[in-house]
């Protein structure tokens, strides 16, 4: 199918195709430097994960990538206090009775990383004894109270998201975001989120 062909001939040529009418081998093409690029991105994320335990016990990785300077604090995160870890409702955990925030399929419920493969790009190890309660990802303290965090605040993250409650946001954080490239990988949200989140600590990662 033309590149050089308009939006309405290339629909219409589809059309012709589906119908049978214009049969031929359709090669739809996506350009080498795209997956390299993306693949170089989704390596940059992990090596700033590598780093994060570095940070991790000397500052409050949250309020960290929140005001883009290492921020230490004697006291709970002023980000997830009274955030309920369960429903991400703000109220205390201990006294919730709505249901748990829903984690997708081939997502670690505990971290809330993808437990697949993105262009060859490993997050998570893939054996039961590391998933759930036994997991120990170093995104474990920091990706999910910057995702509930980002729930309330959308202005802590630079990304954009359209949910308007909770069942939106489920749906939106461990869907395939338009970043992603067909046949190859779908990289879901909540790994951008982290990457926007990671990239504002730039200056001690």
């Amino acid at each position: 199918m033309s590149s050089q062909a308009s939006d309405q001939e290339k629909y219409m040529q589809m059309v012709r195709i589906l119908d049978g009418s214009d049969a031929q081998t359709v090669e739809i093409e996506i350009p080498q430097d795209n997956f390299d690029h993306m693949k170089k991105r989704l390596l940059n994320i992990r090596r700033c994960i590598k780093r994060l335990s570095e940070v991790h016990s000397a500052a409050c990785l949250v309020c960290s990538a929140i005001h883009k300077d290492i921020v230490r604090h004697t006291g709970g995160c002023p980000y997830t206090f009274n955030v309920c870890y369960k429903c991400l409702g703000h109220h205390q955990g201990k006294a919730c009775s709505s249901r748990y925030f829903k984690v997708a399929h081939r997502f670690c419920w505990k971290c809330w990383m993808p437990t697949y493969d993105i262009f060859g790009v490993s997050f998570h190890t893939k054996t039961a004894d590391s998933l759930g309660y036994n997991c120990n990802n170093e995104t474990r303290d920091f990706l999910k109270p910057i995702a509930m965090s980002f729930f309330h605040n959308r202005t802590i993250v630079d990304v954009s998201c359209p949910c308007g409650d909770i069942t939106e946001y489920e749906a939106w954080l461990f869907s395939a975001s338009q970043d992603s490239v067909s046949g190859t990988g779908q990289i879901p949200n909540v790994l951008l989120l982290l990457e926007a989140a990671l990239a504002q600590m730039k200056e001690f990662l």
